[in-house]
């Protein structure tokens, strides 16, 4: 089939580009802008041709982001204090690496948790909801969830520096352990401490440290627009809402999720996974998570993630957005998930389901900060998004054909 023919205007962009350009305004959980951002949802779904619109509700909070927070202040304090304490004494030395090492597994732990934990104080809780419609076909043999999550936040460093400072604290936590470890057993079997040990371990302690609590410093705000992160994803999933309600499928149920709290915990998806996962069989459905999408560049597909064991989350979605990019002649580039970055696709893989996430990170610089606004979004970018999408699920409703 030649690509010409194939390449054919499935959705309206424009659409979509309208619903991106109607929500990119601050939505940060808990403000005014989150409560309009449901409303607007729910009356596009209505546009789109649906009556029957879930709104779930549930209770978040950003005690995860503020317990991590001084985590780092007190993890960069130890780490000082371990760089100071070596020469003089180091039983006292040994305490601070078995704290610091409770500190690192105490922030896997927050990250990768499939709970939210909430402040025990009830004036720091927020309620909000997710929001989503299923479109039941005809044979239901097969599941895909597409989900894109409507709140936004600011926050006082851009995403590039809060990447290199996170990464930058955490491999640097690491290579301040092994120094300790080599000069401490030299000290041990040999019975050997020279100066000039304790002042490199006493320097690279001071740098890490001070890089560590920066971290601290890094608050949320509502001060974004969120358009590509992440009005952009409403917008190209309502219009698929309203494509596939005029053009139906024949074997794959599609449930399109709006998930809320994602910013400041993952807190709507693990809330929907937590709630409807006995109701999906990890052999028939899948996952699309779209996030900070929408802008020129090359399409992203994240089907990789791990630190030291990369982990492939869906051979299937991979091979089948990679087949449809080809025929519709869309470039597309299969990523790992970035280091230190949240999204709902971590809450679906963490659960064991088959998932995938499309994102364009060319502007991932500008996320979370008053750049991300609807200027970033591109209707080119928008439609390949939607077409791409579109022949995808074709082809996986396809794989369940009699």
């Amino acid at each position: 089939m030649e690509k010409s023919k194939v390449k054919r205007m499935y959705c309206e962009e424009n659409n979509a580009y309208d619903i991106i350009k109607r929500i990119s305004f601050p939505r940060l959980v808990g403000s005014a802008g989150e409560r309009k951002a449901r409303n607007i949802i729910s009356e596009e779904l209505n546009k789109a041709g649906y009556d029957s619109i879930k709104r779930e509700k549930f209770e978040t909070g950003f005690y995860n982001l503020n317990f991590i927070r001084y985590l780092f202040l007190l993890t960069g304090i130890l780490i000082v204090l371990l760089g100071i304490l070596f020469y003089f004494n180091h039983l006292t030395t040994i305490l601070l690496i078995f704290l610091i090492n409770i500190m690192i597994i105490k922030c896997h732990i927050i990250s990768s948790s499939k709970e939210i934990k909430l402040s025990k104080n009830k004036f720091k809780r927020y309620e909000t909801e997710n929001i989503y419609v299923n479109l039941r076909s005809k044979n239901s043999k097969a599941k895909v969830i597409l989900l894109g999550h409507y709140d936004s936040k600011g926050q006082t460093f851009s995403i590039s520096l809060r990447k290199i400072l996170f990464s930058n604290a955490i491999f640097g936590i690491i290579i301040t352990m092994i120094i300790y470890i080599i000069f401490f057993s030299i000290k041990i079997f040999f019975n050997y401490i020279a100066f000039e040990f304790s002042l490199i371990l006493l320097i690279v302690c001071m740098i890490v440290g001070v890089i560590t609590i920066i971290n601290f410093f890094n608050k949320t705000n509502n001060n974004s627009n969120g358009a590509t992160d992440n009005g952009s994803s409403v917008g190209i999933l309502i219009e698929l809402a309203r494509y596939f309600k005029k053009n139906p499928i024949n074997n794959l149920d599609i449930i399109f999720l709006f998930p809320s709290s994602e910013e400041i915990n993952l807190g709507g998806s693990k809330i929907f996974l937590y709630t409807h996962k006995n109701e999906f069989n990890k052999a028939d459905t899948y996952f699309i998570n779209y996030d900070v999408i929408g802008t020129n560049g090359n399409l992203n597909l994240i089907t990789n993630y791990g630190y030291l064991k990369k982990k492939v989350s869906s051979i299937k979605l991979k091979t089948l957005f990679f087949s449809a990019a080809n025929e519709l002649d869309i470039d597309i580039k299969s990523i790992c998930s970035p280091f230190g970055i949240w999204s709902d696709y971590l809450s679906i893989v963490n659960h064991g389901f088959e998932a995938c996430w499309l994102s364009s990170l060319t502007a991932f610089k500008k996320v979370h900060t008053l750049e991300d606004n609807i200027d970033l979004i591109s209707k080119e970018a928008i439609k390949n998004v939607l077409n791409l999408s579109v022949n995808t699920i074709k082809k996986l409703d396809k794989n369940y054909g009699d």
